[in-house]
């Protein structure tokens, strides 16, 4: 479990915590996927009580090996099989859950991916639940699966991620499939919204902060064996 941005309790000044969220009388068991994920149990959910340890049942399904499946979710979302799929799903902001600001520009990413690969690519973008006002994707080169109900689904169907804080950054990467962190606000979420766990850019994780740079990551980083050494890393 590798996330990044800071939830619940974690994410408050200590006056404001609350100081009984997820005690034993209101659940008998969590699971945990990792001894790192104990710990943000115990201080963002307030929880101290009996943890399973046997994966993450959010990620257990990624390591399906069933092409059927993956036909048949790709042909639920109306995507023929010519197409290479980039998943962008942002994460929300707590200081602009109403007006939430996207700098990405898809239709050219999208074009990177093609160079690369010489293959013909399409968006899936999901935004995240908790925003109440969804901006709308304007390229008819992005199907919106804001809506769409399994995630899991939408990460093992795809051939690259970008998303921004989201820990779905640590699952995708299970799959041995490129992900790219777009940061293009790093500065004002870290100082405004919920901050990080850890300094993200002592990661592995391939980082960009303009549109440019992420066009210069995506054209250098797409070589199959340097997707696999980064995932590696970063597990």
């Amino acid at each position: 479990d590798k996330a990044i941005k800071r939830i619940l309790n974690d994410k408050l000044p200590e006056s404001s915590r609350m100081k009984e969220t997820y005690n034993t009388n209101h659940c008998d068991l969590m699971v945990s996927g990792s001894k790192v994920f104990d710990k943000i149990i115990n201080s963002a959910f307030c929880y101290y009580g009996s943890v399973l340890h046997s994966g993450s049942p959010r990620n257990d399904c990624l390591f399906r090996k069933d092409e059927q499946l993956k036909e048949n979710i790709k042909k639920e979302l109306g995507i023929a099989p010519k197409y290479k799929i980039l998943l962008y799903a942002p994460t929300f902001r707590d200081h602009a859950m109403y007006n939430q600001k996207e700098n990405i520009d898809i239709d050219k990413t999208l074009q990177v991916f093609e160079k690369v690969t010489s293959e013909k690519w399409i968006c899936l973008g999901r935004f995240h639940p908790m925003t109440h006002e969804r901006n709308k994707f304007a390229s008819m080169s992005i199907i919106d699966v804001t809506n769409y109900y399994d995630m899991a689904d939408l990460l093992y169907i795809s051939d690259a991620h970008i998303t921004d804080y989201s820990s779905t950054a640590g699952d995708f990467v299970l799959l041995n499939r490129p992900v790219f962190l777009f940061h293009a606000d790093k500065a004002d979420y870290e100082k405004n919204d919920r901050g990080f766990y850890f300094k993200v850019e002592d990661t592995p994780f391939w980082i960009a902060s303009t549109q440019e740079e992420l066009e210069n990551l995506i054209m250098t980083k797409m070589q199959k064996g340097a997707v696999e050494e980064n995932c590696k890393a970063i597990l």
